[in-house]
């Protein structure tokens, strides 16, 4: 985990805001296919809006499934302090907004309430 997350703050770092950017993220997502914030910044360079959504949701699905049997969304918390649910939360925040652009506005609410549940 430690090499992906060094590896995925490179790619940040060094192509972020360039041409090259999607490539090393494309790149990075071959290796390390169920790396969240990786899949959260590549949905957001999708040609449409349902491949934006499915990224989104690949995300939101990798983080669900690392949740104990015994979490509940609305009873237990993932605080945004630790830096390690922030990539989950915006994940979560991301499909709600992906959710919204494709007019699903009931799901997006469910979403957007999921999230808003899971914070502290």
């Amino acid at each position: 985990m430690n090499d992906a997350a060094s590896r995925f703050d490179l790619i940040l770092e060094k192509y972020r805001g360039s041409r090259r950017f999607v490539s090393a993220l494309e790149k990075f997502l071959q290796k390390y296919p169920n790396h969240i914030d990786g899949l959260h910044h590549y949905a957001y360079y999708q040609q449409t809006p349902l491949q934006t959504l499915a990224f989104e949701q690949t995300a939101v699905a990798i983080g669900m499934r690392a949740l104990p049997k015994e979490f509940r969304i609305g009873r237990d918390r993932l605080p945004t302090g630790y830096i390690q649910n922030r990539p989950f939360l915006r994940a979560m925040h991301g499909l709600m907004l992906s959710f919204r652009r494709v007019e699903l506005v009931d799901d997006a609410i469910v979403a957007g309430q999921e999230c808003l549940a899971l914070d502290v």
